[in-house]
C-alpha cells in the first residue's frame, strides 16, 4: 500500500513538473510537432500515422483539429512529406528539409568547439544583387554556421574551412555573387577591444543570458530524475522541451572556441545539462514512442546511432537504450 502511494505521488509530481515546464517553454503545434520529427521521427524511422502524431502531440494539450491543420502546413511549406494508404495519412521529415538542416542539426546537436588557430573566414556579399528573400536565408544560414555580422554585408567566423561556406553558396545558386576569403592576424590585438568586438557582433550577453535560464527551468528535471525514475509519457514530454528550449538558444550561439569566450561562459554548463538529460530522458521517451507511433512499415524503427552520438554521446552515467518494447497497434483496415 506504501509502496503504491510512493509511486503515484511521484506520478504526480512529474506531471506537475511536466506541465510546469510546458507553461514556461513557448510553443505552438507547428513547433512541437517539428521538434517531434526533428529530434524523434527523423529518416529511416518511417512514415508516421497522423493518428499518432495527434495522440503524441495531445501530452501537450493541443486539439486535434489544430494538430492536424499544423501537419498540413508543415506539408505545404515543405518540411514534411504526406502519402496516403487507402484512408490513412503518413507524415515524415522530408528529404530536402533533411538536406538543407544538416547544418542547423550540427548547430544544435554538435559540442562546444574547443580547438582554434586564430584564423578567420569571411563572407562578403553585395544584398542589392541578390533577392531579398535570398539574403535573408543567407544571414540565417550563415549564422547557423557560427558567422557574426560585423556589417551589412560582412559577416565572419574563426576558423578556415570554407567547404561549409561554399557548399551553402551553391545551394542558395549564388556562385559569382559572394565572395568568401580567408584571413589571419598580422598583429596581436588586446583582449578587451577584441571581447567587445565579439560581444557586440554575436550578441553574446542575450545568448548568455538564454543560457543560464535554460540552466534554471530545467536543473530542477535533473534533482527529479535522481530521486526516481520518470514514467515514459512524461519523458517523451520534457524530452520535447528540453530539444525546443535549448534549440532555441544554441542556433543563436556561434559556437566560438573558448579561447574567444569568457571562462565562465554559461554555454559549456548548459550542454552539459542537456546532454545528461537528454541520455536520461532517451530510454524512458522511446519506450513511450514505441508503445504509441504507428508508421506506414508498422512499428517505429529502432534509432540510429546518430542519435546515439548526439551532444558527443551518451555520458558513462547515463542508462542503456533497451531494445524496441511493445508496438503501437495498427490502424483497422
Amino acid at each position: 500500500m506504501a509502496k503504491a502511494a510512493t509511486t503515484k505521488a511521484r506520478q504526480v509530481s512529474w506531471e506537475e513538473l511536466s506541465a510546469g515546464l510546458a507553461g514556461q517553454v513557448p510553443f505552438s503545434p507547428k513547433a512541437i510537432i517539428s521538434t517531434v520529427f526533428g529530434d524523434m521521427l527523423s529518416p529511416g524511422r518511417g512514415s508516421v500515422w497522423l493518428s499518432s502524431i495527434v495522440q503524441l502531440v495531445s501530452a501537450f494539450g493541443l486539439e486535434a483539429s489544430h494538430v492536424r491543420t499544423a501537419a498540413l502546413r508543415l506539408v505545404y511549406d515543405g518540411w514534411l512529406d504526406a502519402v496516403r494508404s487507402g484512408k490513412y495519412s503518413y507524415y515524415s521529415l522530408s528529404k530536402e528539409t533533411f538536406e538543407n538542416t544538416r547544418d542547423y542539426f550540427e548547430r544544435v546537436y554538435g559540442e562546444p568547439r574547443s580547438a582554434w588557430d586564430g584564423s578567420w573566414q569571411i563572407v562578403l556579399f553585395e544584398p542589392d544583387n541578390l533577392d531579398k528573400r535570398v539574403v535573408a536565408d543567407l544571414k540565417l544560414r550563415l549564422q547557423w554556421l557560427g558567422f557574426g555580422p560585423f556589417a551589412p554585408n560582412l559577416y565572419a567566423a574563426p576558423g578556415n574551412d570554407p567547404g561549409a561556406c561554399q557548399h551553402l553558396v551553391r545551394e542558395l545558386k549564388i556562385e559569382g555573387k559572394v565572395q568568401i576569403l580567408s584571413a589571419t592576424p598580422a598583429s596581436q590585438m588586446a583582449p578587451a577591444p577584441m571581447e567587445a568586438t565579439i560581444r557586440k557582433a554575436w550578441r553574446l550577453d542575450a545568448v548568455e543570458a538564454g543560457y543560464r535560464d535554460f540552466i534554471a527551468l530545467f536543473g530542477p528535471v535533473q534533482a527529479a530524475l535522481s530521486d526516481g525514475a520518470i514514467p515514459p509519457a512524461a519523458a517523451f514530454q520534457v524530452r520535447t522541451l528540453l530539444v525546443l528550449a535549448y534549440r532555441r538558444i544554441v542556433l543563436q550561439d556561434p559556437k566560438l572556441p573558448l579561447q574567444l569566450l569568457p571562462s565562465s561562459w554559461a554555454g559549456t554548463e548548459a550542454h552539459a545539462l542537456c546532454r545528461a538529460l537528454y541520455f536520461q530522458l532517451l530510454p524512458p521517451s522511446e519506450v513511450f514512442l514505441a508503445e504509441t507511433v504507428q508508421t506506414s512499415e508498422g512499428v517505429l524503427a529502432p534509432v540510429s546511432d546518430e542519435v546515439l552520438r548526439r551532444f558527443g554521446g551518451a555520458p558513462s552515467a547515463a542508462p542503456a537504450l533497451q531494445g524496441r518494447r511493445r508496438a503501437a497497434k495498427a490502424p483497422a483496415a
